[in-house]
């Protein structure tokens, strides 16, 4: 599993931006803190009974049934389908495709319905789906050289249903100058915001929570050494990326004071119970929100 959430976030979840980036420490930390992240991630799927990560393209068969003319997905929000069939002899070629325009997506409940009077056929695993759900990890938006003229970005949010925060991190040199990002929130308006650096390299999350595009990236008025700078963006509703951060910290500081034995180690051997024993309430308080109870 790879972790779902930048580097930078951790950090300063844990107040540790003050280690020089390009440290042997600071890459060791960052190597200690990608273990801590992906034990929280892995403890929230065991708790919710959810897959999360929606860049895995993941395969389920269900058994077809003439009345029922809808699949609930495992993982949702669907991020895209890839193929849908409904086929009796379980070989799942062309012959037995549905194709996209004969069905709809309810995405972010992970359901497909099927259009008009059409149905499944009756039949045991009969009905193959490939598809991608769950929610978009770190996705570089942008990555270029300082000072960056106006850079009109490939629109590279926009193809997946869903809605974005963006960070904007800098490398190692000193930023100064603002920079501004263009683009449209998930209701297609358009929006656009200004970032300020005072000569410290950093990341910066943007306060618009919702980019469904970045049509415009203008770093131009940066002075700076040799440096480059990313615009990232991350599809995890705020308060899951909270929570994950939450529960980051939380192992790292007991596991830290050796007083937990639940760790990256051997958390994929926890039960839920003990899940719930070691983490704190407010964070399973927002895993609850995302259980399958199904």
């Amino acid at each position: 599993m790879k972790p779902w959430l930048p580097i930078e976030e951790c950090r300063s979840a844990l107040n540790l931006a003050v280690i020089p980036t390009a440290s042997l420490e600071s890459s060791n930390k960052d190597n200690e803190l990608q273990l801590y992240l992906v034990a929280a991630q892995r403890a929230l799927e065991l708790f919710t009974r959810r897959a999360f990560d929606g860049s895995v393209e993941r395969t389920e068969y269900f058994d077809g049934c003439r009345y029922n003319p809808f699949l609930v997905l495992k993982s949702y929000p669907i991020v895209s389908i890839t193929t849908l069939h409904d086929d009796l002899d379980r070989e799942f070629d062309s012959a037995s495709l549905i194709s996209a325009s004969d069905y709809f997506l309810d995405r972010n409940i992970g359901k497909i319905i099927l259009k008009g009077t059409a149905s499944f056929q009756d039949g045991e695993k009969n009905i193959k789906v490939v598809y991608k759900g769950g929610y978009i990890p770190e996705t570089t938006v942008v990555a270029a050289a300082l000072p960056a003229n106006n850079m009109t970005v490939a629109d590279a949010l926009s193809s997946y249903s869903q809605a974005f925060s963006l960070y904007v991190q800098t490398g190692t040199a000193q930023v100064a100058g603002s920079i501004t990002i263009t683009g449209t929130d998930e209701n297609g308006s358009a929006q656009s915001e200004i970032l300020t650096f005072t000569g410290t390299a950093a990341q910066r999350l943007l306060s618009k929570k919702s980019w469904k595009s970045v049509t415009d990236f203008d770093a131009a008025a940066v002075s700076t050494g040799s440096n480059t700078i990313k615009c990232v963006g991350v599809s995890f509703p705020s308060d899951l990326r909270s929570s994950l951060l939450h529960a980051m910290a939380f192992l790292y500081r007991q596991d830290s004071l050796h007083r937990i034995g639940l760790t990256s180690r051997n958390i994929g051997d926890e039960t839920e119970s003990g899940i719930s024993d070691n983490f704190p309430k407010q964070v399973l308080e927002i895993w609850h929100g995302y259980k399958d109870y199904g």
